[in-house]
């Protein structure tokens, strides 16, 4: 018997789904604009993680880790949070933000955030 979840997904989450002005590269590449949500962020040390969806696959892979996720994941420092968006507010899935991909000396990294949404 197959296993069955009810997921709500953003549609402006899914790559290629809407289109993003500005981005070159092809979806989830270094230099492409996506979007995601903050899931991890540590107040003390001030930087947090923000998974994105890197292709279309198997939803329920959640953890970017696994070979078989769509999702990735992106560095984010809280001195590239936009205004309006405060550190002591996140994680939360209440923002959904719009990211170009830069690479880093910690992999890639969220550059030139943008809240598209807030809840």
């Amino acid at each position: 018997m197959a296993n069955a979840v009810d997921l709500f997904m953003r549609g402006y989450l899914v790559p290629n789904l809407l289109p993003i002005r500005g981005s070159r590269a092809s979806w989830g590449a270094e230099g492409s604009r996506v979007r995601g949500i903050c899931y991890s962020f540590s107040h003390d040390r001030g930087f947090g993680f923000i998974r994105y969806m890197a292709e279309l696959g198997d939803l329920t892979h959640v953890d970017t880790r696994d070979e078989g996720s769509p999702y990735r994941s992106a560095f984010c420092h809280e001195n590239e949070l936009p205004d309006g968006v405060s550190a002591d507010q996140l994680p939360s899935r209440e923002y959904t933000f719009e990211f170009t991909l830069a690479d880093s000396e910690r992999g890639l990294q969220a550059r030139d955030l943008g809240v598209i949404a807030e809840q």
